[in-house]
């Protein structure tokens, strides 16, 4: 198409690039091919809009959201680009039903086929309501659903002026500093500097990938001294002119290591979890990702390195006592570190390294079933420098497959109180249980002391809120502001108030709600407790918090499988997905009330035939370590079906 008088230069369009060229310079195939595509530019053009600093590029198309519509994805599909839709959160205005849209937009792109992102630019109005982004964030279900669309996209101060620095990202809520570096990419025009870019920092420790940057990077007087300066792009000139250097945080160099390395991805396993770990509170790594499969110690699981379990009767070991041979047992005022250097401890490590497990452990375990707890699937969880020599001190402990470890466990698991609220139809605590089993003062004292130094607590019952001095001791770990989160709670939810979950919310690292149901009439059938609608609120008020970035912690529910509630299996997957969270499946030990499913064929056969599709269902939602457990307990019981083996367990 020519532009001015004849001869004047035209507008020569191919799929990836335009530039200008003479008519003349044109073939007759070339000039027809020119004044088609113009002709679908111009159709397209009242409703395509770059973003704030960007062009097309690669065949990619940045239109902003608010001119994005199922015409123009069809349009963008048929052509073969992609789509990069540009999302202001903080747009005064912002429609009541954007996230609605946002819906429907995405479903119109899938429909395509086509290659599609929401942005939302790091700018003073896309990022002005952090509350909006968590919002999104959770509508998209971007926390366990990695495919979904959305982006953070930081661009160059000297191309746009509203640009924001890095260092707003840490002034966002912490559920979406978190969420930036686990599950939302980070695409920078600005750079990407190892200190800012949690993500771009796992990528080159663990992969070797260099980050993206500018290409021309500028750097502050700090990274000089920076031990990952080799390997780090640094900030473009335009972000250096405009916002400085100060915010680039170097990086120390770990214990033992002398000198800057060249290649920081080539240093040993130590030095790299020290950087990825250490100060970073919200950072987790899985041994897989540091070690190579040729140094992962042939442990068939780990738990005798990394966890006390303090049983209801006092006996103690790595784990549940229904999966253990014999139970350790040393006096009920036995110190907790003599427990985990104490023979039993020591004769389960031995087995473990030996390759014998069955030796102190039962063979129907579903740990040991299902391969969920083997060296590979250890995480590592960031904090404090201290906190992170012990956990590397544990792996080390690990791969020497030492008898006396030198680190403590990461967690200590115990039981507030035998005493229950409910009278579930396959646990007799509600009848039995007793609140004179509380652990005592010098107990929890030590506990509030491992709790100190990193170890994780996980405590369960009975139910455990109903101990006062259980409920004491949150108080006062909450007051102490311990961090990272280090209390893990399994409870029916009856006693987990609103006022509680706020109050606690900081120091929870995960919650295990035992609902054993998906509606109200099997759950007051099966736990005899509170109404359905009271732990409903209950759980409505912790995933709100959730939401909102007030509680980080993980969050499950669990069911024990029972000819009451066994029908019930589908739909619990569905609601513990639907509400983004864990679906947890237990066995039921011994046959309180005639409920066991592993008596007889029938309900033993459906219950095997369930969990695989419950298994299944959990896989394809990406929430792998549940479902390799439930697949464990869908073997377990599927043997016992094959051998005829119909008892009680």
């Amino acid at each position: 198409m020519e532009a001015g008088p004849p001869g004047a230069p035209a507008l020569f369009v191919t799929p990836t690039r335009a530039y200008r060229s003479r008519p003349d310079d044109l073939t007759p195939a070339e000039h027809a091919q020119v004044m088609l595509v113009i002709g679908i530019l111009a159709r397209l053009a009242d409703r395509l809009e770059a973003g704030p600093g960007d062009d097309d590029h690669g065949g990619t198309i940045r239109i902003a959201a608010t001119r994005l519509s199922p015409d123009v994805i069809e349009a963008a599909a048929a052509r073969g680009h992609a789509i990069e839709a540009v999302l202001e959160t903080g747009d005064p205005a912002w429609p009541d039903d954007a996230l609605q849209r946002v819906d429907a937009l995405t479903t119109a792109a899938a429909a395509s086929q086509v290659r599609f992102q929401w942005i939302v630019p790091a700018t003073n109005m896309g990022l002005a309501r952090p509350d909006r982004l968590v919002a999104l964030a959770d509508h998209l279900r971007v926390r366990t659903r990695p495919d979904r669309p959305l982006a953070i996209a930081w661009p160059d101060p000297a191309r746009t002026p509203d640009a924001l620095p890095f260092s707003a990202a840490r002034s966002l809520p912490e559920a979406i500093v978190r969420a930036l570096g686990d599950t939302i990419p980070v695409r920078s025009r600005a750079g990407q500097p190892l200190c800012a870019f949690p993500r771009a920092l796992e990528r080159m420790l663990l992969n070797g990938d260099r980050p993206g940057g500018p290409g021309d990077g500028t750097f502050g007087p700090g990274c000089a001294s920076c031990a990952l300066r080799p390997a780090c792009g640094g900030v473009s000139p335009g972000y250096a002119a405009r916002f400085g250097t100060d915010e680039l945080v170097p990086f120390g160099l770990p214990p033992d290591t002398d000198t800057v390395p060249d290649e920081p991805a080539a240093v040993s396993w130590d030095a790299r979890l020290w950087w990825l770990l250490r100060d970073r509170p919200a950072a987790s790594v899985s041994l897989r990702e540091v070690l190579p499969p040729g140094m992962l110690p042939a442990l068939a699981c780990v738990l005798p390195w990394t966890r006390l379990e303090i049983h209801e009767g006092g006996s103690h070991g790595p784990c549940c006592a229904d999966y253990l041979q014999a139970p350790g047992r040393l006096p009920p005022d036995t110190a907790l570190d003599v427990l985990w250097q104490g023979p039993l401890m020591r004769a389960v490590r031995r087995a473990m390294a030996d390759s014998h497990p069955t030796r102190t452990c039962r063979p129907t375990c579903p740990v040991l079933v299902g391969g969920t707890d083997r060296p590979a699937n250890l995480v590592l969880r960031g904090g404090p420098e201290a906190m992170v020599q012990v956990a590397i001190d544990r792996v080390g402990d690990l791969l020497a497959g030492r008898e006396a470890p030198i680190a403590p466990p990461a967690a200590l698991c115990f039981a507030a109180t035998s005493f229950c609220n409910y009278d579930c139809v396959m646990c007799d605590c509600g009848e039995r249980g007793t609140l004179d089993d509380q652990p005592n003062p010098a107990f929890y004292d030590q506990a509030r002391s491992w709790a100190a130094h990193g170890v994780e607590l996980e405590v369960n019952g009975g139910e455990p809120l109903a101990s006062p001095r259980f409920r004491a001791f949150l108080d006062r770990l909450a007051a102490d502001g311990i961090a990272p989160p280090a209390v893990g709670l399994v409870t029916n939810g009856s006693l987990l108030t609103p006022e509680r979950i706020d109050r606690w919310a900081p120091i929870l690292r995960g919650v295990v709600v035992s609902l054993n149901a998906a509606e109200p009439d099997t759950y007051r059938a099966v736990n005899r407790g509170v109404p359905w609608e009271v732990v409903r609120g209950h759980l409505d008020h912790l995933l709100a918090a959730r939401r909102e970035g007030r509680f980080l912690g993980g969050l499950a529910y669990s069911m024990v499988v029972l000819r009451a509630n066994l029908e019930q299996i589908p739909a619990f997957v569905a609601l513990a997905l639907d509400d983004e969270v864990d679906a947890r499946f237990l066995l039921p030990q011994g046959d309180r009330n005639g409920q066991s499913v592993t008596t007889a064929p029938e309900p033993a056969a459906r219950t095997v035939l369930l969990l695989r599709e419950a298994a299944a269902k959990l896989e394809a939602a990406g929430r792998t370590r549940p479902a390799a457990a439930t697949d464990a307990l869908a073997r377990i019981l599927a043997d016992r079906v094959a051998r005829g083996v119909f008892a009680a367990l």
